[in-house]
């Protein structure tokens, strides 16, 4: 089945220019102005291949289009619209757009089928904003409740809660996902790392996702001034900030050799003035694998050197645990599946794991699920710098429409 790759290009450069500012990339953060605005031409682009759209509590958008049988659970398909700051134009809006595609290729060839197919442009992936990844995937688990959703806020004191109110959602009328209504869950993405492009390999298949724990520790010293307070005195809480960081860097690199990784990839100093001794200090930590006793031991390290050094330097702190997800396995059927399309399409293929958390982890809990990564140029994402070579782009779309194909008959 051919693609009009010139018209998906063009389709997702339109929606690209949304949130794009010259030499800074795509800024899309969930459910702002730009958010708002690219969700409305996706849900255009679905009401103009005649799907049925509808939106959730949380701002899940859902576009349905029925098989021969609507008795039949099913085949769920999609990804995220929403970026990071400065972000690129592949992450999450690829796998959005190629489901369309995939759908309109099917509507324009007059393609039967007998489960309906439902495209899902989740909510609130990106934990930019919130502090909060995969919001609406957690949402139609069962794996979110309303309190939750107050306790995040943005750097406005805004929470997800409120957002979402603003916007017209109504949190507590989310509908928990039957796993009797649906037969897959599918979602492509770019890979996000340089395997595929280094080893020059067409498709990854995944088969684990690792999972995310993100944790905030607060640093309590007390301010003084930089030009009168002597150095033995000062309770410096950035200083003790930094000794943290190199810690959870060193931990990193101890249990890299079981996949886990460890970031701080993000630090508020207060008051931040140049002429005064910091008082307090806030670092957010992400450790993610796929071996749960490795991302443990890395958390236990971190909480041990945080204490003993926060002693050494007379300094109060707090250790909040914001997220922590459980690395997953993906299904092996529809693993099986993606791997025999490769094989029949002539695509050379890869079975890997997920550095990166993605929706398809909470769905995996509850229905069969797969994720199918394409390379992407020097693995750079989650920058403005984020590029795919076409034939990859094609290639993805392919496999994709491939394994809804299967899955529908």
């Amino acid at each position: 089945m051919n693609v009009n790759m010139t018209e998906f290009v063009e389709k997702l450069d339109k929606i690209n220019t949304i949130g794009y500012e010259h030499d800074k990339g795509i800024t899309r953060l969930s459910l702002s102005n730009e958010d708002m605005k690219a969700r409305e031409l996706i849900k255009g682009l679905c009401k103009d291949l005649g799907l049925a759209v509808r939106e959730d509590g949380v701002g899940n958008i859902w576009a349905r289009k029925e098989g021969k049988n609507k008795n039949l659970p099913a085949v769920l398909v999609g990804s995220h619209i929403d970026t990071v700051p400065n972000g690129g134009k592949y992450d999450g809006l690829l796998g959005v757009l190629s489901a369309i595609e995939c759908v309109k290729m099917m509507v324009d060839n007059k393609i039967e089928h007998e489960h309906p197919i439902e495209i899902i442009i989740f909510s609130t992936e990106e934990s930019s904003r919130f502090n909060l990844s995969t919001v609406g995937s957690k949402a139609i688990v069962g794996n979110l409740n309303i309190e939750s959703l107050k306790e995040y806020v943005d750097e406005e004191n805004i929470s997800l809660y409120d957002a979402l109110i603003q916007r017209g959602f109504t949190p507590e009328k989310v509908k928990i996902l039957n796993s009797k209504d649906v037969k897959a869950f599918v979602e492509l993405h770019i890979e996000q790392g340089p395997i595929l492009e280094k080893e020059k390999i067409n498709i990854g298949v995944v088969q684990a996702i690792a999972a995310p724990m993100r944790l905030r520790i607060n640093l309590l010293g007390e301010e003084a001034h930089s030009g009168t307070c002597p150095m033995e005195m000062r309770k410096d809480a950035l200083t003790a900030a930094s000794e943290i960081i190199l810690e959870v860097e060193k931990k990193g690199r101890i249990e890299s050799k079981y996949k886990t990784v460890a970031t701080v990839g993000n630090c508020k100093v207060f008051p931040g003035a140049m002429n005064v001794v910091p008082g307090e200090v806030n670092i957010f930590i992400d450790i993610r694998g796929i071996h749960i006793e490795s991302v443990l031991r890395t958390l236990n390290f971190v909480i041990n050197r945080t204490s003993e050094i926060c002693k050494k330097r007379d300094l109060e702190y707090t250790i909040k645990v914001l997220s922590q997800e459980r690395p997953v396995s993906l299904n092996k059927e529809l693993c099986e599946l993606i791997k025999r399309n490769c094989k029949k399409l002539g695509f050379t293929f890869k079975e890997m794991a997920s550095g990166a958390g993605h929706d398809t982890m909470n769905m995996a809990k509850v229905v069969p699920s797969a994720l199918i990564f394409i390379p992407c140029i020097k693995g750079i994402s989650h920058n403005k710098k984020e590029a795919v070579k076409v034939s990859d782009l094609e290639n993805g779309i392919k496999i994709l429409f491939e394994t809804i194909q299967a899955l529908t008959k």
